[in-house]
């Protein structure tokens, strides 16, 4: 029997749950460097009214000026708390900084305490899957604020092992904030990290209750990819993988198929 007769094909399915599509308009109220790399704005404003974002993964749309244009880019929202008696509703948005010409890394770069932000969505929120027993979560920098949702969204029995690709220290630092006990946190070097996710994921226990969540840089991920799906015989659902950032390539559609010859 090979492995990938191993694993069953009814792994549970995430349900979705769809939002109205609402443009706000908000403030920046706070902004705070949590490493030389990771700046975090804090936004609020009334239009946060019925904002809801419930999957871990949820994404936002943030719209930055760039000249006379709007530059609209996918953003998964950090934590976001309801406002109450004297205290606004506040959207935190994690930045992952690479210079200044991006018009996301830009705009956080020069962010003040006053700016002003639209953002649209989240359209969908995608649920936990249900009865799962163990994750492995897969991030480069760009993931991190999801990773840090997952771990602070998953049941506590649920055993969770997190490989960040990249080199520096404060990205396994930044999920401190949502780290849960037991959780095993390694880092990949992000220069050969296809080859290294591989190898690690090789020796971890992966069965039928484990859920195998990636996401980074789209065309790093497609080995990765492609050894869940055709050496582990993981599904879909099991194996969610996804492109957030493409090399080369200004404003990645991640809802496009990560690997065109073997699409979902």
């Amino acid at each position: 029997m090979s492995k990938a007769d191993m694993f069953l094909t009814d792994f549970p399915v995430r349900l979705l749950v769809r939002h109205p599509l609402v443009r706000r308009s908000l403030t920046v109220h706070a902004v705070r460097d949590l490493s030389p790399t990771l700046r975090r704005v804090t936004l609020t404003g009334t239009d946060l009214d019925g904002f809801t974002a419930d999957g871990p993964d949820d994404h936002i749309k943030v719209f930055f000026a760039v000249g006379e244009d709007t530059a609209a880019r996918d953003f998964t929202p950090r934590a976001f708390r309801a406002g109450r008696a004297g205290v606004p509703a506040a959207l935190d948005l994690d930045f992952a900084l690479h210079g200044t010409d991006a018009p996301a890394t830009g705009w956080a770069s020069r962010a003040r305490v006053g700016d002003g932000l639209q953002i649209g969505g989240p359209r969908r929120s995608k649920l936990l899957p249900e009865g799962i027993r163990s994750a492995v979560l897969i991030a480069d920098a760009t993931a991190l604020p999801a990773t840090a949702r997952w771990l602070e969204a998953l049941p506590a029995k649920v055993a969770v092992t997190v490989l960040i690709v990249g080199n520096d220290p404060a990205l396994a630092e930044y999920l401190a904030e949502g780290e849960r006990p037991g959780t095993q946190i390694q880092a990949v070097d992000a220069n050969s990290h296809a080859d290294a996710l591989i190898e690690l994921l090789n020796d971890l226990v992966i069965d039928d209750g484990t859920l195998v969540w990636a996401a980074g840089e789209a065309g790093s991920l497609i080995p990765l990819r492609r050894h869940l799906r055709q050496h582990l015989g993981l599904g879909r659902d099991q194996a969610q993988v996804s492109g957030y950032w493409k090399l080369g390539v200004d404003n990645l559609d991640h809802h496009a198929p990560l690997d065109p010859t073997d699409p979902d």
